[in-house]
């Protein structure tokens, strides 16, 4: 009764105007859904338009301040486009240039790995019967209670093993039941994958008008909240998407030339390998390391020391001065966190999961912050509320 009498005291011509915002959003929405298996390219789009808008604002600027001193008026309505234009052309060189050169290398030390897999496997297998023959001298007591261990370690991964079997042929026969569903949509797919270089620029070329029309959209009364919330997004967001990728690339380079320089086999390959798995918080640099111990350990044991110590070093080094400057503490997560938001990504989301969980986890957390410090009594202004999160002050939970 309430909220029909509520409805009725809005005035006649807002009711009308939320009558059409709520129905265009209904129509939104169900053309969305409706195409949602072609979703992804654009998603992907955008996702490139925020790496590359900073690079093309960057690029503008020069050729601005170009334009100042050397008289360059052409450039004045020429900049932005042609910065973005630079900005692809740089792109494209890029990964033009990892095609050219690293896959190659990649693709051959691949195929190297994989017919030399037989030597590590009979070197693993050696050391463990090295392992067992040692067992065999511990005291009949010890040996029974590892005994008893080793029948349950046994048991769960047995029954691992076949829940992963099982998995495999699921997804097999979904594969096989979803062939004619993927060729119906792969022209689709395909058109939409070809136009996003064009949607990306065009969305480069008009980004501050684009941006402004979206404020406009948003109501008054909780605009200056929304940007806020926007502001706290995109600062933990950016930093944390630059920081990992320059980590990540950091890695990469630095591992290929000191496994070079180590005499490792397969340098190149296992380099990249601890880049990617370098992107992945806490667990993705013990992962990544794995490989190349394994390598180097049946090239020569003291090799495998090496690049253990290696590993071990360039993580001291990243954790208490790389990642203080590229990232700032934009996260500021405790590392017994990062490991329970990475078990949950992982499960949500595969690897996507395990990349991005720490980051919504933070961006929910100063969110859930400046909301906390929003409705206290007497309530927070938004700039003091947005600056109480930045500093990350301590606050009481009493309701």
């Amino acid at each position: 009764m309430s909220l029909g009498f509520t409805w009725m005291q809005i005035p006649e011509q807002r009711r009308k105007r939320l009558t059409l915002v709520f129905i265009a959003a209904i129509i939104s929405g169900a053309i969305l859904w409706a195409g949602r298996n072609v979703i992804l390219p654009f998603l992907i789009g955008l996702f490139l338009v925020y790496l590359l808008y900073p690079i093309a604002r960057q690029f503008e600027t020069w050729m601005r301040r170009l334009r100042s001193r050397r008289g360059l008026s052409w450039l004045a309505k020429a900049a932005r486009p042609l910065s973005i234009v630079i900005t692809y052309l740089l792109l494209i060189a890029l990964i033009a240039g990892f095609f050219a050169i690293l896959v190659p290398v990649i693709s051959d030390q691949s195929k190297a790995l994989w017919d030399e897999k037989d030597a590590v496997l009979n070197y693993l297998s050696n050391l463990l019967e090295n392992i067992v023959q040692q067992y065999h001298l511990l005291p009949p007591t010890l040996r029974s209670r590892l005994d008893v261990q080793l029948n349950q370690w046994d048991t769960k991964f047995g029954d691992l093993g076949q829940e992963a079997l099982n998995l495999l042929g699921n997804i097999l026969q979904q594969a096989v039941e979803g062939t004619a569903w993927v060729i119906s949509y792969t022209f689709s797919l395909a058109l939409a994958v070809v136009m996003i270089p064009f949607w990306a620029f065009y969305l480069l070329l008009d980004s501050e008008e684009l941006a402004a029309s979206t404020v406009h959209l948003i109501p008054t009364t909780i605009r200056e909240d929304v940007l806020k919330i926007a502001t706290i997004t995109d600062s933990i967001f950016g930093a944390y998407l630059r920081g990992q990728l320059l980590l990540g690339l950091l890695m990469g380079l630095v591992s290929i030339l000191t496994f070079t320089l180590l005499g490792v086999n397969f340098a190149v390959l296992l380099g990249v390998i601890m880049g990617i798995f370098k992107m992945i918080p806490s667990i993705g640099p013990i992962i990544g390391t794995i490989p190349a111990l394994l390598v180097a350990l049946v090239q020569d044991p003291s090799l495998a020391l090496w690049v253990g110590v290696y590993a071990l070093a360039v993580e001291q080094v990243e954790n208490f001065l790389i990642s203080p400057h590229v990232m700032g503490h934009s996260v500021r997560l405790h590392p017994a966190i990062v490991m329970i938001v990475l078990v949950l990504g992982s499960e949500l989301n595969g690897v996507l999961g395990l990349f991005f969980a720490p980051v919504v986890t933070a961006i929910l957390r100063d969110v859930f912050r400046y909301l906390y410090y929003r409705t206290s009594t007497p309530p927070t202004v938004p700039d003091e509320a947005l600056q109480r999160v930045w500093r990350a002050e301590p606050f009481d939970m009493r309701l």
